[in-house]
């Protein structure tokens, strides 16, 4: 299974519900996501640093908060969140100014529109890596279990 870092507290924003208002539906990055495929699923990290002083003003003056329902210094750092499906791969500078929320959509840069498929609270401890990288065995294997455990929960509950 693989992962990608994201610091918080977009990495938060981007596991909110599909729907919420104030969601993150893209992850901006300087390159294709080259080993997954769309449809593909992919961990989601939270760094053990939050995003740098400009991108925390940024999201605290638009009162965003609200969708992560913690202030910056309550999010979770250095756990996996949860598992989320690459849905499409555009152009960063392809994506309607209107869904361009936290990132860096310039020309030359991609973005991958994720919707989270299983959420984790708490999130699992791991370390995370730069780029697209590849979760330990064990880890993996937890995910995998709780995920099972929840769709049993689901079809139970119908």
């Amino acid at each position: 299974m693989r992962a990608v870092t994201v610091r918080q507290p977009f990495a938060s924003l981007l596991m909110a519900p599909v729907g919420t208002r104030g969601r993150k539906p893209f992850e901006t990055r300087g390159f294709r996501p080259q080993c997954v495929a769309i449809g593909d699923e992919l961990a989601i990290h939270a760094a053990v640093a939050p995003a740098d002083g400009f991108a925390l003003r940024s999201w605290a003056e638009s009162r965003q908060s609200y969708v992560t329902g913690r202030s910056i210094d309550r999010l979770p750092y250095g756990v996996i969140l949860g598992l989320a499906r690459l849905v499409e791969v555009l152009p960063a500078d392809a994506v309607p100014r209107r869904l361009q929320r936290w990132g860096d959509y310039s020309k030359g840069r991609w973005a991958w529109r994720l919707e989270p498929t299983l959420l984790l609270n708490p999130g699992v401890v791991c370390r995370g890596a730069q780029g697209i990288w590849t979760v330990p065995p064990q880890v993996e294997a937890y995910l995998l279990t709780h995920r099972q455990s929840v769709a049993r929960a689901r079809r139970g509950a119908a």
